[in-house]
C-alpha cells in the first residue's frame, strides 16, 4: 500500500503547489484521505481535489449505499469466482521450463483473465465501500481488452494510474509532446519504464514490462503520424497480443522464465498441449 501511499501525497502536493487545491489544515481529514482503506491496497488513485468537499461534509443515501453493496459484491465475485481459480493454472504454465506453444497461450490468457479479474475486481470492491461511506471514487476500469489501439488500453486500463502518470510525470515533469516528436517518443518510453518500476522495482521484469509498453506506444504514435492505420478488428487483435506478450513477463518469477514462456509462444517447444496442464484444465 506505500506505492499507492507515496501516489496520493505527490499529486496532493503538485495540485496544491498548482493551486488547483487548497492547503488542508487538518491533520484528521488529511490523515483519512491518505489513509482512506478502501482504495489503499490496489487503487483506484483518488486525488485530493474529487473527494475534498466529501472528506467534510457527506449526506447519506440509502440509493448509494445500496449501489455500493452490489459493486462490492460484483467485484468480491469477480475476485473469488474467477481470478482465484485460474491462479494454479496460470502458476502450472509459468514455472514449466519449456512449454509448448498451446501450453504457453493457455497460461498467458489465463493470467490475462485472472490479472484483469483480480485487479478489476479489487478497484470495484473499493469504489464500492466507498459508495456505502459517502464518496464517490473515479472508475478504473474500462473493457480494457476490447481496445483498439495501445493507446486506448492505456484509457482503459487501470485509468486513475495512466491520468497520474500523464498529468504528473508525462507532462508536468517530462514535458510531454512539447519538444517535437523524437522528444515526445522519449518521454512515452521513460513515463512507461518509471510506471514499471512503480510496479516492483525489487525486479527488472517490471522494468521491461514498462519499456516494452512505452515502445508500443512510441510506435504506435509514429505509425499515426505517417497517416497510416489499419481495420479495427486487425488493430484491436494486435494489441491484444502485444498486451498478453508484455503480461508474459509482467507475471514470470525472472527474466529466464519469461523467455521459457515466449519460447512457448513462439512454437520454440513444440504444439501440443502437455499433459499436466490438460489435468489441470479439467
Amino acid at each position: 500500500a506505500l506505492s499507492f501511499t507515496v501516489l496520493h501525497a505527490t499529486s496532493y502536493l503538485v495540485d496544491v503547489r498548482r493551486k488547483v487545491v487548497p492547503a488542508q489544515y487538518s491533520f484528521n481529514f488529511f490523515a483519512a484521505y491518505i489513509a482512506m482503506f478502501p482504495h489503499l491496497i490496489a487503487g483506484p488513485i483518488v486525488r485530493y481535489k474529487v473527494i475534498k468537499k466529501e472528506l467534510r461534509e457527506r449526506y447519506f443515501s440509502l440509493d448509494e449505499f445500496a449501489t455500493g453493496v452490489r459493486c462490492f459484491m460484483i467485484g468480491f465475485s469477480m475476485k473469488v469466482l474467477i481470478a482465484d481459480p485460474l491462479s494454479p493454472l496460470v502458476a502450472l504454465v509459468f514455472k514449466q521450463s519449456s512449454p509448448s506453444l498451446v501450453d504457453a497461450w493457455i497460461g498467458c490468457g489465463a493470467y490475462t483473465i485472472q490479472l484483469y479479474f483480480d485487479f478489476a475486481g479489487y478497484s470495484l470492491m473499493a469504489i464500492g465501500l466507498g459508495l456505502m461511506m459517502g464518496f464517490k471514487f473515479e472508475p478504473n476500469f474500462n473493457n480494457p481488452y476490447l481496445s483498439v489501439s495501445i493507446q486506448d488500453f492505456w484509457r482503459r486500463w487501470h485509468m486513475t494510474l495512466s491520468s497520474w502518470l500523464r498529468d504528473y510525470l508525462y507532462i508536468s515533469l517530462l514535458g510531454g509532446n512539447r519538444g517535437g516528436r523524437v522528444r515526445t517518443y522519449i518521454n512515452m518510453l521513460l513515463t512507461m519504464s518509471i510506471g514499471g518500476l512503480w510496479h516492483g522495482g525489487e525486479s527488472w521484469n517490471f522494468l521491461i514490462w514498462g519499456v516494452i509498453h512505452g515502445s508500443a506506444l512510441s510506435i504506435a504514435r509514429a505509425y499515426n503520424n505517417m497517416g497510416y492505420s489499419m481495420p479495427d478488428f486487425f488493430s484491436r487483435l494486435l494489441t491484444l497480443v502485444v498486451v498478453m506478450l508484455a503480461w508474459t513477463i509482467f507475471r514470470a518469477a525472472d527474466f529466464s522464465a519469461a523467455l521459457h514462456v515466449w519460447g512457448g509462444q513462439f512454437g520454440l517447444n513444440g504444439i501440443a498441449m502437455g499433459d499436466e496442464v490438460a489435468l489441470a484444465m479439467r
